[in-house]
């Protein structure tokens, strides 16, 4: 009888010795589950089934056993007699004695660990369709903050773990893949093109679990690599169903472009009054170079002359095209800069237009067979993805092998082959030319599909600007006003060039099992993850060959090899009824190697178009780059249990790295961690079914990257004989140190209410010393700067994750996971004698700083010079900023991330949604202050007339300053025209009497949103821009995914030879159900790195990511 997840097998004969109980495990669809954990209650000993879930104990009569399973419920058993029984496990998180995947690949009850570890099965990634592992994930792991680059399936993806853990280095965790080291790194986005990293390239369908080791003591056996923690991926090995068995998947989905910036549709391109003579003084200029009073040119086109936009080009007219200060919106036909005449109206589409919808198609079969001896699983997957931005598109075939054999009952086997073949055709482009660029913002009365028909000439040759340019289709030239250059140049890189990829990675492991006797085991393993690239990159020819060169040609060549070795003895011994003892040692090494050459043409093509190093018109450019690295580590475990309630493990790991001189180069990474059973220890209220505490203390490590440590000198000649130089860049330093992460952390974890409500709360602190930076020199020590160890940071944090089980009757489920993390960092140190860094700057204006006592990436910004305690306003009506005291505006580390899924099922239906959250944080928003500064946004609709707020006003000139007058009659005193688009800014003069200067709106926003007015180094009260004003709280709480499902009941699976038949609709990446930063996706601007910054570079702007889009779409799952 199965009853609350105890089951009770009782008879009237019950023996009093041991006894033998037999069984078969399954999952929920009633297929075989290998490697479930059976153990007695209260002691060490058990078993685990075999591969047809079957297995064999004996236990003493009368007591409980525990049968636990990864990712399912745990059951209690109780045994008074010989029996033979069947199992069957129910999916849930809320496991009493899961078994989970640690460092080295070491598989350990969850019971037994004094750590924090996540785990998300295959069943949540594949869920929605995600384009790749780690994406599946957003809001579900505590204390794990992830950032994807918008882009699709080739962009890559930052996690970052409890909090920066380096100033200046690399915050990516190690990726491991069936417990061998594999290819990660930051991802890039070289030449504008957005890249990826090794782990976005990992195929979701071949990936049974992902865990994530977050604190120093999980990580530590890893040592130097470890210091940003470690993501376990465990592949699917085909365990399972007895026999042959098939597993079919494909899905579909469509990305559309999404969280656009919310323009104004009120008026278009232009500007009322000649911005330039607001700098000049000249006053008597009422218009744009001869625009009519309403603000319109008028050019004749084919004998017919008609209203345009702004001056033509080839005029020298327009100095402001793209402001959005013009007329009105009237519907009345006016000709366009491609020479077509339409209703002057905004367009619905204009940014998104850019781009394109955006396909994806996946399709995944897999082979599984199990016999006594053997496990297989083949799989072959897929995906053709037709990305948002133009012409961008990628092809990827994935096949996996995994293969377990059983050569004796001693000694096993296992080898697992990952390929994939991937053709990328133009990776997605970032919008640094689109938002970051003046001459590339894409305004409403503008449309991209104009771009995308006129970025070539009718023979094929880039667009032609200006009526007297020589071109030979002078009739095709484009000289009306209003182009936008930025923008027409991205459509024709897009469109006209190519750029091809062609990557090959394999990599693979063999591993060998040899259990020498009942109380040791041997493991060797090996393994390689080898890359290589090919790149063509075809630029065509943009002009007639007459009338100069063009055009080019450039192939490369990039490898990446990773070899790696280890073996570990295993000795295992219950020392006394009560105690048991496990002790490992082993050795790794491993072994890196990248050579990347590149050659291309120079000065154009002798031959148009002909994509061919021998159409070279000067000699060939070529590069060549090639790096070793070479480590190896010894490692030791002693693991300590009492009855089977309390555990003590040890862990010591030897590092020894090629990037450090020898002598310099061995570190020591300790760890320890304890767990405690209070319920299997002490006699609890049956509320609780289950509470652990626990605690834990770790060492791990960032070691300096290859070379960087070494001490160089340049090479000089004279008279044609080399000598050496000073070192006029960095200087090395020999007796550098890894960056050491000390971390320690307490927890407590528990089911009650019958494993109906379940949490896990963690507290970590961590101190990473030893940071790695470079101390500037003076250029008289023949150096730019030194590599030292100064500096310290911390995060401290907790992390609570909770699951429930609010209802559950016989035909409906509701299950609910929830997830917070508040991490609060800080720069303990730096130099001595330094009290801060600076990492970056926004647009010259916003510093962006590391300083002590304060979390990383603080803003700081000059802001409004105080005279009297008010604003000062200089002589023309505008802010005077203080840029000798900056103040801190903001920083971009949040207070909080976190999540909650919900799963409800009912009968065969099932639904599952999820919700992920940002609290705080600061972001330097620049795109959306300078789309303000052009008029572009809503917000600049303020003051534009006076049934928007403006205030009336003549303009004089005073001191060879314009300034404006306000005034309520119709005309100025001397005859001067009155406008109605004034603003009054509130302050004083320097001299502290009130400020009574009027400004028009189209110039306050101009100029003070403008780009770069002033600088840092600015002396004394100066006319900047108000920067620090979108220096914006970055608050969200997104609905993630949501996935609808069918499944065919079990008569109807049964006729058809089925064991699961399902369909499902699915979203991702749907609404904000709250954000403050309204304009742009919330997550755009720090999708390049965790925090905002990378290898010392600010990046959380918009800079050069690609647009956000929502996923729709349809999946079928079929298992036989």
């Amino acid at each position: 009888m199965i009853n609350n997840n105890l089951v009770v097998i009782s008879s009237a004969d019950i023996p009093l010795d041991n006894i033998t109980v037999k069984g078969r495990i399954t999952d929920e669809k009633n297929l075989p589950l290998e490697g479930t954990s059976i153990k007695i209650k209260g002691a060490r000993s058990g078993t685990t089934s075999n591969a047809n879930g079957e297995f064999t104990l004996r236990v003493p009569a009368h007591s409980t056993i525990v049968i636990s399973h990864v990712g399912y419920q745990a059951i209690e058993m109780v045994i008074d007699k010989e029996e033979t029984i069947t199992v069957q496990m129910q999916p849930g998180s809320k496991a009493l004695d899961d078994v989970v995947v640690t460092a080295l690949g070491i598989s350990k009850e969850k019971r037994a660990l004094g750590y924090s570890t996540s785990t998300i099965k295959a069943d949540v990634i594949g869920e929605a369709g995600s384009p790749n592992v780690v994406t599946a994930l957003y809001g579900d792991i505590p204390g794990v903050k992830i950032a994807a680059a918008p882009g699709g399936a080739t962009s890559g993806v930052s996690v970052i773990i409890r909090g920066a853990s380096s100033i200046n280095y690399q915050q990516q965790p190690l990726l491991i893949i069936d417990g061998v080291p594999a290819r990660n790194g930051d991802f890039n986005s070289n030449s504008g093109r957005i890249g990826n990293n090794g782990i976005s390239e990992i195929n979701p369908e071949d990936v049974e679990s992902v865990t994530v080791l977050k604190g120093a003591a999980a990580a530590a056996l890893y040592g130097s690599e470890a210091s940003n923690g470690v993501i376990l991926i465990t592949t699917k090995s085909g365990k399972g169903k007895k026999g042959f068995g098939i597993e079919f998947n494909t899905y579909y989905d469509e990305d559309r472009i999404a969280y656009m910036p919310q323009f104004q549709t009120v008026r278009g391109p232009g500007h009322m009054i000649d911005y330039s003579t607001l700098h000049t003084g000249n006053i008597n200029a009422s218009n744009e170079n001869g625009l009519d009073p309403e603000g319109w040119d008028h050019v004749t086109y084919n004998g017919t002359t008609y209203r345009s936009l702004v001056k033509s080009i080839n005029t020298g007219g327009s100095t402001t095209p793209n402001l959005y200060f013009g007329p009105l919106y009237d519907g009345k036909p006016t000709i366009y800069w491609d020479h077509q005449v339409r209703p002057y109206l905004p367009q619905k589409n204009s940014y998104a237009d850019t781009w394109q919808t955006a396909h994806n198609q996946t399709t995944n079969i897999a082979f599984t067979n199990n016999t006594d001896k053997t496990t297989t699983r083949f799989s072959y997957t897929y995906n053709h993805t037709e990305g948002l931005s133009l012409a961008s598109r990628n092809d990827k075939h994935t096949v996996s092998l995994n293969n377990t054999f059983r050569l004796t009952p001693s000694l096993t086997i296992q080898t697992i082959v990952n390929y994939f073949n991937w053709h990328v055709h133009n990776r997605p482009t970032g919008t640094g030319n689109l938002l970051l660029g003046f001459g590339g913002m894409l305004g409403p009365a503008d449309n991209g599909k104009w771009y995308r028909k006129a970025y070539k000439t009718s023979l094929g040759y880039k667009y032609v600007t200006g009526q007297n340019t020589n071109s030979l289709t002078p009739d095709e030239n484009i000289w009306f006003g209003n182009l936008k250059n930025g923008t027409i140049d991205y459509v024709w890189d897009r469109l006209a060039n190519n750029e091809d990829e062609n990557e090959n990675r394999i990599n693979g492991v063999i591993k060998a099992d040899w259990k020498i006797n009942k109380d040791f085991l041997f493991t060797v393993r090996t393994s390689t993850d080898f890359t290589n690239t090919l790149t063509y990159n075809k630029q065509r020819s943009a002009i007639p060959l007459s009338l100069g060169n063009s055009g080019g040609y450039s192939v490369g060549t990039f490898n990446d090899e990773i070899y790696y070795g280890d073996a570990k003895l295993n000795y295992t011994k219950d020392l006394t009824k009560d105690i048991g003892l496990n002790v490992s040692a082993g050795y790794t090494a491993q072994y890196e190697k990248t050579l990347n050459n590149s050659i291309s043409t120079s000065g154009g093509l002798s031959v148009e178009n002909k994509f061919d190093l021998s159409a070279t018109i000067n000699p060939v450019s070529a590069s060549s780059s090639q790096g070793y690295l070479l480590k190896d580590a010894l490692f030791g475990i002693v693991d300590l249990s009492y009855k089977n309630y309390l555990f003590l493990e040890g862990t010591l790991r030897q590092d020894r790295t090629s990037t450090m001189p020898p002598g310099n180069n061995t570190f020591y990474y300790p760890a320890v961690n304890v767990s405690y059973i209070l319920t299997d220890a002490l006699n609890l209220p049956s509320t609780f079914n289950y509470l652990k505490v626990r605690a834990s203390y770790g060492l791990v490590g960032n070691y300096p990257q290859q070379y960087i440590s070494n001490v160089s000198y340049g090479l000089s000649s004279v008279g044609g004989y080399p000598y050496t130089t000073v070192n006029t860049g960095p200087y090395g330093n020999e007796y550098i140190k890894p960056e050491r992460r000390h971390e320690a952390e307490v927890g407590v974890e528990g089911q009650l209410l019958k494993n109906r409500l379940g949490f896990d709360i963690t507290y970590y602190y961590n101190k990473i010393t030893d940071q790695i930076t470079n101390l500037t020199l003076p250029y008289t020590t023949g150096a730019t700067s030194i590599l030292q160890n100064a500096g310290a940071l911390s995060n401290a944090g907790v992390e609570i994750n909770l699951n429930a089980t609010p209802v559950k009757t016989k035909n409906f489920v509701w299950n609910v996971i929830v997830n917070f993390t508040h991490n609060t960092n800080k720069l303990l140190s730096l130099a001595s004698g330094q009290n801060e860094m600076l990492l970056g700057t926004f647009d010259g204006e916003v510093a962006y700083k590391a300083k002590v006592g304060r979390p990383l990436g603080d803003y700081w910004a000059p802001t409004i010079y105080q005279t009297k305690g008010q604003n000062t306003i200089n002589t023309n009506g505008l802010y005077l900023l203080n840029y000798q005291q900056l103040q801190n505006v903001g920083n971009s580390q949040e207070t909080g991330v976190g999540g909650f899924r919900n799963t409800f099922k009912y009968k065969n239906f099932g639904l599952n949604f999820s919700v992920d959250f940002k609290l705080g944080g600061s972001e330097s928003t620049t795109a959306l202050q300078w789309l303000t500064a052009l008029g572009y946004t809503k917000n600049t609709l303020y003051a534009m007339d006076a049934a928007h707020g403006g205030l009336s006003y003549y303009q004089v000139a005073n001191n060879g300053a314009i300034q404006g007058v306000q005034t309520n009659a119709t005309v100025g005193p001397q005859g001067q025209t009155v406008y109605h688009n004034g603003m009054l800014l509130k302050g004083v003069q320097q001299d502290g009497t009130p400020n009574t200067v009027v400004v028009s709106s189209p110039y306050f926003y101009r100029t003070e949103f403008n780009s770069g007015d002033a600088s840092l180094s600015s002396v004394g009260p100066t006319q900047g821009d108000l920067e620090y004003l979108y220096v914006s709280k970055n608050t969200y709480f997104k609905f993630r995914e949501i996935a609808f499902s069918y499944t065919l009941p079990t008569p109807i699976l049964n006729k058809i030879h089925a064991t699961n038949l399902s369909l499902s609709v699915f979203g991702r990446n749907l609404f904000y159900i709250y954000r403050t930063i309204k304009d742009a996706d919330a997550e755009q601007f720090t999708s390049a790195s965790g925090y905002g910054f990378q290898n010392g570079s600010p990046t959380s702007n918009m800079g050069n990511t690609n647009p956000s889009s929502r996923s729709y779409g349809i999946m079928l799952r079929a298992n036989f």
